[in-house]
């Protein structure tokens, strides 16, 4: 560890091999698990699509304080959407599952609050 604190490169190095790692997974994802690949990409978009849609249809800044669903969609699905494909990319399934757990069971709850 005192090797690897004070020296740059090994820093570099550790971050390469992980982003190697990162880009062959996602190139194999891609390939051969298009729906998974799609599902993930596609948890992301829809958070990001409903917040517009919200927005369009005249949520304002209050809005997103007092409304459970919409807390959820800003502070909950699109951040751990992103973990999800970020942790999938890297192999860290039980992180996935966990997320998506808690993704649920937080929507859950906000629609019952709502």
């Amino acid at each position: 560890m005192e090797r690897t604190r004070d020296s740059s490169p090994a820093r570099d190095e550790h971050l390469d091999l992980i982003f190697r790692v990162m880009r062959e997974n996602e190139g194999f994802l891609y390939e051969h698990s298009q729906a998974l690949y799609g599902e993930t990409v596609g948890l992301i978009n829809d958070g990001v699509e409903h917040i517009g849609t919200a927005i369009k249809g005249g949520a304002v800044v209050q809005d997103f304080v007092s409304s459970s669903v919409l807390y959820f969609l800003t502070h909950v699905l699109v951040p751990v959407g992103g973990a999800i494909y970020v942790n999938a990319l890297v192999g860290n399934l039980p992180a996935c599952f966990m997320q998506l757990r808690l993704a649920l069971e937080s929507l859950a709850k906000c629609y019952l609050a709502d």
